[in-house]
């Protein structure tokens, strides 16, 4: 019963392991040790992914490029819809024109008439007098005057935009005299023998409405390719963090699937271990088992007697190390201890370090990590300068330049080697070195540098002054850079007093319309 006992656990331990039990154990530690620093990775991904879903910038983009696609539709279509219109008014005949002239000043004459009669009104009522003609105002104030007057300024400084061009002649006719005038706005043809009489001839092309639809065209025109602009850097701007937020998306999936694969692992061990245990106890109850059974037999007793002489031995053993506190572990080197690596009342394993001994007589080293081009600037023998460390009086020499075994290919080990007075073992220092320092005409911050196919550029400010004001403009200006640390670059090619655009809060490029911050 006890035999099979045993070979029934065994048997299940089998299925999650053949190593030995105590391998299993410390396999189980390493891997929950493993799982719990996945996890901390996997929590970082999986931080980085949602940092960038969530985005304020992204998300702001997202809205506008939306909006701009609803504007550049409506803009579209209210184009389409006035090229309709210009067309129809291309085939505007004279008679429609004339018209219109005839419709322009009467608009007008009317809106000078009542402005002349609130003129008139308020003139009155400053003086004393009555606003209305027969002398009853009906209760009308000179401040409500004075707010029809401006409402009817209004109105017609609109009009006369509105029939600009057409203006010189509505004037022109409309300075006759009441009569003529009147005549010319109900009977065209002598209208158009004034118009004739005074520019030689019909300008059907230049009526108002069609200069009105026109310059509609244009304005529209313009703000839609404005509009496209501004849509084409925020589409480009959602699709490169589109690919960002891939990237991410896929470093967390692939943390995500490693912690599930030692998760897994850790399930496995724990049933193992949980099988091991269970081992264990089942050997000892049919070890136990065999000796009760056998205890008449000669071979038996002396398998008793085995036993009994091995669990004074164990006892021994035992008393032994209770008693082991005044043991000593002597080093083979003098220096000075900087770090302990085991506690009070803990077992240690033959492999393991008890401490780390600083050897002071054999001096003191600082490895850093750099990349490839970094380290080309420097050779073995350099003096580095030391900013903050004022324990003592110490130089730090370049000894050596490796291979980072981190960073195998694309990185390269600074090996500095540190002696004076004062090093201690564990400080932290900061290593300056580098190249010796040129001067050069131009520098720029590394983030207005750009290259593309055609080789490094920047963007700088360009003006050009409209109706409304000076526009700027980022413009591509080619440079050759002559020498280039971590934060800036020499280069030439850009003249005294160019503005070189350093940052921006979306992605532009050459030609794009820019504003420049406050005091920029």
């Amino acid at each position: 019963k006890y035999r099979d006992a045993y070979n029934e656990a065994l048997a299940v331990l089998r299925l999650y392991s053949n190593a030995d039990p105590t391998q299993i154990t410390l396999a189980l530690k390493t891997a929950e040790a493993n799982l719990t620093a996945q996890k901390q990775v996997t929590q970082d991904a999986n931080n980085r992914y949602q940092e960038a879903l969530n985005d304020e910038d992204y998300t702001a983009a997202q809205v506008r490029v939306t909006a701009l696609e609803g504007e550049m539709t409506t803009l579209q279509t209210n184009i389409d819809t006035l090229n309709e219109q210009l067309g129809t008014l291309s085939g505007t005949d004279e008679q429609t024109y004339l018209d219109g002239l005839a419709k322009a000043y009467t608009t007008l004459s009317e809106q000078y008439q009542k402005r002349k009669d609130l003129e008139d009104q308020i003139s009155a009522l400053q003086s004393g007098g009555s606003a209305s003609p027969d002398g009853e105002d009906g209760g009308t104030t000179l401040e409500d005057l004075n707010k029809q007057l401006q409402e009817l300024n209004r109105e017609i400084e609109r009009d006369e935009i509105l029939y600009r061009d057409d203006y010189n002649l509505v004037l022109m006719y409309a300075g006759q005299s009441d009569a003529v005038a009147a005549a010319y706005a109900t009977d065209t043809s002598l209208l158009r023998q004034a118009i004739i009489q005074q520019d030689g001839g019909i300008r059907v092309d230049h009526s108002a409405e069609y200069s009105k639809v026109t310059a509609q065209i244009a304005e529209a025109t313009q703000k839609l390719r404005q509009t496209s602009a501004e849509y084409t850097n925020y589409k480009a701007f959602v699709e490169d963090w589109k690919q960002e937020i891939e990237k991410r998306k896929n470093v967390y999936d692939l943390a995500q699937k490693e912690e599930n694969r030692m998760t897994d692992e850790v399930t496995n061990l724990t049933a193992a271990s949980t099988a091991a245990d269970a081992l264990k106890a089942a050997e000892t109850a049919l070890e136990d088992k065999v000796f009760q059974a056998g205890l008449g037999d000669a071979s038996s007793l002396d398998l008793q007697n085995s036993k009994e002489a091995i669990e004074k031995q164990r006892k021994l053993v035992e008393e032994l190390t209770a008693n082991a506190d005044g043991q000593e572990v002597k080093a083979n080197v003098g220096g000075k201890i900087s770090a302990i690596n085991v506690s009070a009342g803990n077992a240690a394993a033959a492999e393991t370090a008890l401490c780390t001994i600083t050897v002071v007589d054999r001096g003191y080293t600082v490895k850093i990590p750099v990349t490839n081009d970094q380290a080309q600037k420097v050779t073995v023998g350099d003096q580095a300068s030391i900013s903050n460390y004022y324990n003592g009086d110490i130089t730090a020499t370049l000894a050596d330049i490796t291979n980072d075994p981190q960073n195998l290919g694309k990185g390269k080990l600074l090996v500095f080697r540190l002696s004076g007075e004062g090093v201690e073992a564990g400080a932290n220092i900061t290593l300056s070195i580098g190249q010796r320092s040129a001067s050069y005409d131009c520098l720029i911050p590394n983030s207005a540098l750009r290259n593309d196919s055609n080789g490094d550029f920047v963007l700088v400010v360009t003006s050009k002054s409209t109706p409304l004001g000076n526009r700027y403009y980022a413009t591509r200006a080619s440079v050759t850079v002559l020498a280039k640390d971590d934060t800036r670059a020499a280069v030439t090619g850009l003249a005294t007093g160019d503005f070189v655009i350093t940052t921006a809060s979306a992605p532009i490029e050459a030609g794009s319309m820019v504003r420049l911050v406050e005091n920029g």
